[in-house]
């Protein structure tokens, strides 16, 4: 009986079972940088332990997230997104790389994405939320391509540093 009253409890509060999961290994995995000074490491690890801490605070307002938004706000929410969205294309086109200004606009983007999916109700909502979500993830594989022709982050450079290792033979060429 009480074996089952646990798993009753486990299974109703697996979000917060799963955000101190969360906590707890993304503290690891930055603890890790630690040991092998990776960056991706320290990087992960903050933002699982930020998505899971800002998950926690966001379900104990609970309350404030149902109140009723008025539809003008969601019309702002909007509007500010694809004017954050287009002006990050504009950035993508004028610049030969992606500057910081591209990350910090497809941030704030992805800000009032979260804001508009907080308060999406209606099924037609739901899909422009989606297809938001579809147009961000593809801002941001275009512009890998659009910056470096390519995949990864440095397709170019690793394709001249092949070059001339093929031709000279030596991996000392790899170190001028």
């Amino acid at each position: 009986m009480q074996r089952l009253a646990v798993q009753k409890y486990f299974l109703e509060n697996l979000d917060t079972v799963a955000c101190i999961l969360g906590i707890v290994f993304g503290i690891l995995i930055a603890s890790l940088y630690l040991i092998s000074k990776t960056i991706h490491l320290l990087m992960l690890g903050l933002a699982l332990t930020c998505a899971s801490l800002v998950y926690l605070v966001i379900k104990k307002r609970q309350g404030v997230l149902n109140a009723p938004i008025h539809k003008s706000r969601k019309i702002i929410y909007e509007i500010i997104f694809f004017l954050l969205f287009s002006t990050s294309l504009l950035v993508l086109f004028t610049n030969e790389n992606r500057p910081f200004s591209y990350f910090f606009l497809i941030a704030l983007c992805s800000g009032f994405l979260a804001l508009s999916i907080l308060h999406a109700k209606t099924q037609s909502e739901i899909i422009m939320q989606i297809l938001k979500i579809f147009m961000v993830s593809f801002n941001l594989k275009y512009s890998l391509f659009i910056s470096f022709a390519g995949s990864g982050v440095d397709y170019w450079g690793h394709l001249k540093i092949n070059s001339l290792l093929a031709q000279q033979g030596f991996i000392n060429i790899l170190l001028d």
